[in-house]
Parts: structure tokens; sequence; C-alpha cells
């Protein structure tokens, strides 16, 4: 019985949206028009980004994907292609601070043109990328593949001591690397393989627990397959200058 560390890269290709999925993207967006929720831009949509009084220069802007053109005028939609998984799981902390920022610099601008419509509710409108019509039997499974979830709304200055503290760190800590939550970093695994087959007897979570579970069981190796930093590779703009990437 021999017993193999070898690294598995988990890298792969994104693959190509299928036309069941960009099908369901259609769809989708004739659903939100049907509520008057546009993604054209709005007059007050902001244009003035937010200053620290540490560092005058920087600013931030935000990109939302929708302000609604009529109706639903205090609401804020955002949309994500996630996993059943994950909207399972429930609300995402990165959801909800994201649309907190939309939230702080739509008011500052509405402020600006002397708007009285408050915001008081966001919503991530979610497109379940593998979603199964099979499985809508299954104890909590979503009905259908298109999900609202709705995001807790925090106080004004709740917002903006959030975007002046993530400001604050990008300034003090211009060179820091990422934390592992910011990375979306997964842990190293390890399989336990059997000769002959492809697909893993066991994958377990450290070295130790799978040798052990390999003496007790009918298994030839072990592969150790390498965790990834999803954020980085597939979603980060800069990652072409980090220094971080580039060595892993």
């Amino acid at each position: 019985m021999a017993i193999i560390y070898t690294n598995q890269s988990s890298k792969k290709k994104p693959a190509p949206k299928s036309k069941k999925f960009i099908q369901a993207q259609q769809e989708h967006k004739k659903f939100l028009l049907s509520m008057g929720i546009s993604s054209k831009p709005r007059k007050d949509t902001p244009r003035k980004l937010v200053q620290i009084e540490e560092a005058p220069q920087r600013k931030v802007a935000p990109t939302s994907d929708s302000i609604p053109s009529n109706g639903y005028k205090n609401t804020i939609d955002d949309y994500k292609c996630t996993s059943v998984w994950s909207f399972l799981f429930g609300e995402k902390p990165d959801w909800t601070s994201q649309l907190n920022s939309y939230s702080y610099l739509l008011r500052l601008e509405r402020n600006r043109l002397h708007i009285d419509i408050p915001v008081t509710t966001l919503r991530i409108q979610a497109i379940l990328r593998d979603w199964q019509k099979s499985k809508i039997y299954e104890k909590d499974y979503p009905p259908i593949a298109f999900q609202v979830i709705d995001l807790d709304l925090w106080t004004f200055e709740q917002q903006e001591e959030y975007i002046k503290s993530r400001l604050r760190d990008h300034i003090q800590n211009p060179h820091r690397e990422c934390t592992s939550e910011e990375k979306w970093q997964t842990e190293d695994t390890y399989a336990v393989m059997k000769s002959g087959q492809k697909k893993a007897l066991r994958v377990l979570d450290t070295q130790l627990e799978a040798e052990s579970w390999l003496k007790s069981n009918k298994g030839d190796s072990i592969i150790k397959r390498s965790g990834k930093c999803k954020r980085c590779q597939d979603y980060c703009t800069v990652r072409s200058v980090c220094e971080f990437h580039k060595t892993n």
C-alpha cells in the first residue's frame, strides 16, 4: 500500500454560459421589468463621491446594478448569479456591506438634489445557476431558479463608519495581503484514491485524517487538493499586479 502525496490544482477555466442559463437571465430581466425595476441610470444615481478627512484625495464610487426607475424608489437591487447552496446558507456579509454602501452614497446624492426618498429596502435578485427542477420536492429547495433575498439595512451612521473604516485600512495598509475571507479562500483537502478509479473514496480536511482513513479502508494513495482563492482567480480586477496572485 503506497501513500503518494501530490498537488492537484483546483484552477479551472470558467465554463461557458449555456443557452439555458442565458434564457434564464432573459426571463429574470422580464420579471424585474414587470415589477417596475430597470437597470437604466436615474438622475439621482450617485455621482458625488464620499471622502474622509484623513485622505481627501481618496474617493469611493458606487457601481450598483439597479436603482428602480419607476415604483420601488426606496429599494436598491443587485443581481447575483449564485449557487443553490449559497441561497440556502443565507445572507452573505459581502452582499450586505455592498448594498449598504450603495444606500449610503445614494442618500448623499439625493440629499444634494433635495430628493426626500429614503432607502428602506435592500434586495439581491439571485439567479441560481445550478438549480435543478428534479430537486424541487426536497426540503427547503427553492421552487424556481430566481429568488429575491432581503438584506439587513444598517443605520446611516453604521454605513458611514463601514465605508470610512475600509478607506482607512486601504490608506494605512496599501500593500497588505488580503485576508482569507476577502480572498474567498478554500482550505486544502486530502483525497483518498483507489487505483483505476477517478472518483475519490473519501475527501478529508487533514493529512492525518486521510492517512487514518486509508489504513482502515481499501485506499491506495492520497492526493492533496490545493485550496483556491476564488475571488482572486475570477473577480479581482487588479490581480495582474498583485504579488500574492503572481506567486500562487
